[in-house]
């Protein structure tokens, strides 16, 4: 069963037809798991939001080998360290939770990167570093939407889900789900369609739980 991150599915759902449908093809193949282009910036992130400075993060970045990847790890940890300072509440840790698609033939992972303590509500909190596609907040609301029951049933559940996205500075938060719930049911009900005619036009039936090794978190 192929497992997406909540970064790579975002990723998914914003994709035209083709393409999409190019990558859950690419999914369905049994593969090693990939490299994680953000990986450095969302430990380096952790770091930050615990208490370590600005500035020790940043020299820490010099340790990436990739230049695209250390100057996407400063421009992402600049901006947090700004978004910080407007959003002071405590930090919080909450654990990763995954859902699966009713067709049972693919599972998402949301894994808060922090909490925060927002008013008198709790936060968890997955960030989002990439410059494209442009996020659009219905669409990541709906996703979110599918991991709500799973927190309300979990022992240290947030109040609250949401999207950091630190290229907009926009914060996406999921909140009352009625608007979306239906819409976030419709993505991962297409999702399983394509993956069962992938599996057709393969002659195979779609995967098993433990076919696909996971991907490293985000992907």
């Amino acid at each position: 069963m192929p497992t997406f991150g909540i970064s790579a599915f975002l990723r998914l759902i914003h994709m035209n037809v083709r393409p999409q449908r190019t990558e859950l093809r690419r999914r369905s193949m049994p593969r090693e798991g990939g490299y994680d282009f953000h990986s450095s910036l969302r430990r380096l992130c952790h770091r930050l939001m615990a208490g370590e400075s600005l500035e020790s993060l940043l020299a820490a970045t010099l340790a990436i080998a990739q230049g695209p990847e250390r100057q996407s790890a400063q421009l992402g940890l600049r901006r947090l360290d700004a978004w910080r300072a407007l959003n002071p509440g405590a930090i919080l840790e909450f654990p990763a939770t995954t859902v699966r698609s009713l067709g049972e033939t693919f599972s998402v992972t949301f894994t808060p990167n922090f909490g925060l303590r927002v008013g008198s509500q709790t936060v968890a909190i997955h960030v989002w570093n990439t410059a494209a596609p442009r996020l659009e907040p219905r669409l990541v609301r709906a996703v979110l939407s599918a991991f709500q029951a799973v927190y309300q049933t979990a022992n240290n559940s947030p109040d609250d889900i949401a999207v950091l996205c630190l290229q907009t500075m926009r914060f996406i938060r999921l909140g009352d789900a009625s608007d979306v719930a239906e819409l976030g049911r419709l993505i991962f009900t297409n999702i399983d369609g394509i993956f069962r005619e992938i599996a057709a036009d393969l002659g195979e039936t779609p995967s098993a739980p433990g076919d696909h090794p996971a991907p490293p978190p985000g992907e």
